[in-house]
Parts: structure tokens; sequence; C-alpha cells
């Protein structure tokens, strides 16, 4: 009941955002600043379980619903099944049908950890030899994409890319949209992407990248093929901030 109520709020949130943006008498920045209150009000109060302030902010929130039952209703379901995923799961594999790669290096002289990188984005890349890998710019970025060069990545098959995880997992979308127009529903084989980012990032980043495909998709698996930047120890519970930054980022992904 947890899941499906937390789920439900957020959604409830959305439509509430969805509505205050329908009334024009709203100037634009009265608009933004009830917008990001609103969704910090949400985010909170799930981080922290508040149930007093759930219950407050539904009463306010249904208010003003303007999406239909059945637009509710999909969007509900939609932010049930990401949060599962999200929260529940424990794999950290490599599958063998990954049409896209997102890798996201962190800048470090760590050894340790800079062997890791090159590990999970190796591995990824000799299992899925035709993938896409879309690679987040930085100052060691070039290391990466010469690694994958000496080990048979084409240039043709490598994207480096600037700007905000939102703005380049949109840029992957769009991708997505040429390679399968007009194609929108697909199996569980046919259009996965694996996210090869810091641990202490792999939940908000799940949650930003499932929320901006399953808007325009049905059926795009989102993988995690993290790695550890921190000890694994702290991977084991869904502390207040890791909740935080996870409602948020799918918050932010839902946004267009």
């Amino acid at each position: 009941m947890k899941k499906i109520h937390s789920s439900f709020m957020l959604f409830v949130a959305l439509c509430s955002m969805q509505s205050i943006a329908e009334q024009p008498h709203i100037q634009s920045s009265n608009r933004q600043i009830m917008q990001q209150s609103l969704t910090h009000q949400l985010a909170m109060a799930l981080a922290k379980e508040d149930k007093k302030q759930l219950s407050a902010l539904q009463v306010a929130f249904l208010k003003q619903n303007a999406l239909s039952t059945e637009q509710f209703h999909r969007q509900t379901q939609i932010t049930e099944n990401i949060l599962t995923r999200i929260f529940k799961t424990d794999k950290n594999l490599t599958p063998k049908f990954l049409d896209y790669l997102y890798f996201e290096p962190t800048e470090s002289n760590d050894a340790t950890l800079n062997n890791a990188m090159k590990q999970n984005l190796l591995v990824s890349f000799f299992a899925n030899e035709k993938a896409k890998i879309y690679i987040k710019h930085n100052s060691n970025t070039q290391t990466f994409i010469d690694l994958l060069l000496e080990n048979g990545a084409k240039s043709s098959q490598l994207v480096q890319v600037e700007g905000s995880a939102k703005a380049i997992l949109q840029s992957i979308a769009q991708q997505m949209q040429q390679d399968f127009s007009p194609k929108t529903v697909f199996s569980i084989t046919e259009n996965r992407i694996s996210l090869i980012v810091p641990s202490s990032q792999i939940k908000p980043r799940l949650a930003l990248a499932n929320a901006i495909f399953d808007k325009q998709f049905k059926g795009v698996e989102v993988d995690d093929f993290s790695y550890l930047d921190q000890p694994r120890s702290n991977l084991q519970h869904n502390n207040q901030a890791i909740r935080y930054k996870t409602f948020q980022a799918m918050l932010e992904g839902l946004e267009n």
C-alpha cells in the first residue's frame, strides 16, 4: 500500500502542476514558484514518509486535478512500475540485448575507481558490440573513448555529449524515435539501454531515465550497470537522501 500511495501522490502532484500551467491568469514567475513549492513539498514528504503531510497534500492536489481518469490511472501505473524497478532491484548485470549505453564517468585520480569504470564499460561493450554509446563529457572522457577504439569500437557508434543527464537522455530518446520509427511499444529484448554511472547516483538516474522514456514509449528497458564509487554497504538501504533525490529526479524527467 505504501508503494501505491507514494505513486499516487507523485502523479497527483504532476496533475496539479499541469492544472496550474493551464490557467492563463497566473503569471509565469508565480506559476514556476508554485510548481517548485509543490514539487519540493511532495518530495520531502515522500522522502520522510510523512503520512500527515501526504494526506494534507493529497487534499490540496486533488482539487487541482486536470487529467482524465484514464490518463491519471495510466500515469499512476507507470510511476508504480518505475519505483518498483528502482527500489526493489538487486541486479547489476549487463544484458546482451542493448541498443544504447549511457556512460557517465567520474573525474578521479583514484586508480581503483578508474579501473572499475573501464571494466564496466568494456564488459558492456563486449556483450553489445553494435550498441550506440553515449559518453558524458568531462576532463577524462577521451581516456574512455580511446579505450573503446582500441578494443574494436567504431567512431560512428561513439557519441560524446555535454549537458545535463536529462538533456543527454532526452537526446537518446530522440535517437530511439529515429531508429525505431514509427514503433513505440517494445518487447523485453527490443529496445534496451544500460546506465553505467556511479553507484551513488544510480537510483536518481534510473528514475530520470525511466520517466523520460515512459513518456514516449512502452517497454523500453533501463538496466543498472553502475560502478562502485562508495562502500557497497551504502547500497543496502534507501535512506532519506536517496529517496528524496530519486523522487526529485523522476519529477524532473516527467516535466517537459
